[in-house]
């Protein structure tokens, strides 16, 4: 016993965070009846404008548990977080939110010198802050959210087992990957439709039943003597639930709805490497199947697929070429606008200057056909999501990169 003890380590840490964000929006009502003598048409919507300010501070003790052997690694952290939000929110009135509470969040690692390797770790987050002020937001008058101000922090608990393998000799990769993720006390937004004005009502509530499940395994390994070809495999299988709650108007009770989803993914590729050359082409392959608890919805059944190709090669005068061409296409929807193809294309040119190569020039144009798309659809519990990012269209740029070496010389006698 003496013996594991003086493998055990002990080390005491404190971690500080500070974060502050600010965020306004200003919205205009139209008058309806404005006076002969009214300057403007438009005055300031004070019900939907805001100013919003939210302060956070989290003290972290922590203690840490380290074991080391020869044959396994162990790491247990005992973080505790105390936690104090300040936040306030300027309509009509102002109201000012102080949420203070301690967050016990341990995580424990073991690995194994065979490539074994298991995590898990318990994190609390409080919800959204926007949903407790009591405020109802009805700039758009179809969709009005309402807030809760008895909304409790949701608790995750992920699971991680994984396995890795590698033989140089025969360049050999072996892994294995899976994940268990549950929410407890989740936030979703409740959905209550008036059938009679077409205005849907949201308010957030916490639910439990979500989580997520991922196996994922991935094989590859040189065929060839002088290891040029090496194939890949890569099979993926997940599950996912999503729950929330949804009624109508004029009935009295809501109801609690699911989705769940089932995915399978499969991969199959070559790389070819001989020198300065590189080939890779790969297809993968995806199906989505998903099935509502609620009979009003249809179970969905899409399925993409993406075919890739890249090369690295030198050109005349020592010239690295670099091309990655795919082509994206989703199929299986029920509304045409989620089905679509894609093509992406990619590509690079550098060259290196001076006598050790420390002068790199490259050129490289991004999405030289214009075809990414900053939206994404997914379908839930809650609906038909659709979420808009900001990214960068086609774009081609010019790089210099001059590496600095601190090396010295040696010396031959």
């Amino acid at each position: 016993m003496c013996r594991l003890l003086s493998k055990v380590k002990l080390k005491v840490d404190y971690n500080l965070s500070l974060e502050h964000s600010k965020s306004s929006r200003t919205l205009d009502t139209l008058i309806i009846a404005p006076d002969a003598d009214a300057l403007q048409l438009f005055v300031t919507d004070r019900e939907n404008s805001y100013d919003r300010n939210l302060r956070s501070t989290n003290h972290t003790p922590e203690f840490q548990f380290h074991y080391l052997s020869p044959r396994w690694m162990l790491s247990l952290h005992l973080p505790v977080r105390f936690a104090d939000i300040k936040y306030s929110e300027q309509r009509y009135d102002v109201v000012h939110i102080r949420r203070r509470y301690t967050a016990f969040e341990p995580s424990l690692k073991i690995n194994s010198n065979k490539g074994l390797a298991f995590t898990y770790t318990l994190s609390q987050a409080n919800p959204p802050m926007i949903y407790l002020t009591g405020f109802y937001d009805t700039s758009n008058p179809l969709k009005i959210m309402q807030s809760a101000t008895s909304l409790i922090n949701k608790n995750s608990h992920s699971f991680m087992l994984n396995y890795a393998h590698t033989q140089a000799e025969k360049i050999r990769n072996i892994g294995v990957q899976s994940h268990f993720i549950m929410v407890q006390n989740e936030v979703t937004l409740q959905r209550l439709y008036d059938a009679s004005t077409g205005v849907t009502t949201f308010l957030p509530r916490n639910i439990n039943g979500t989580y997520d499940f991922l196996l994922r395994g991935s094989l590859s390994q040189a065929i060839d003597r002088q290891k040029h070809f090496v194939p890949e495999i890569i099979t993926q299988m997940g599950l996912t639930r999503t729950v929330g709650f949804s009624g109508l108007l004029a009935d009295e009770a809501v109801m609690r709805t699911s989705m769940k989803t089932l995915n399978i993914l499969g991969q199959l590729g070559i790389r070819y490497a001989a020198r300065d050359m590189v080939f890779c082409i790969h297809v993968k392959g995806e199906w989505l199947h998903g099935i509502p608890s609620s009979s009003s919805l249809v179970d969905i059944n899409p399925y993409r697929f993406c075919y890739a190709a890249n090369a690295l090669t030198p050109l005349l005068w020592g010239v690295q070429f670099n091309v990655n061409c795919s082509f994206y296409t989703v199929r299986g929807y029920h509304e045409e606008a989620m089905n679509t193809n894609s093509v992406v294309l990619n590509l690079s040119l550098s060259k290196s200057f001076l006598r050790r190569k420390n002068l790199t020039i490259k050129f490289t144009g991004f999405d030289v056909l214009n075809n990414i798309r900053n939206i994404r659809c997914s379908v839930n519990t809650n609906g038909r999501i659709e979420t808009w990012s900001n990214s960068l269209s086609r774009y081609f740029m010019l790089h210099f990169v001059y590496k600095f070496s601190t090396k010295e010389k040696s010396n031959k006698i």
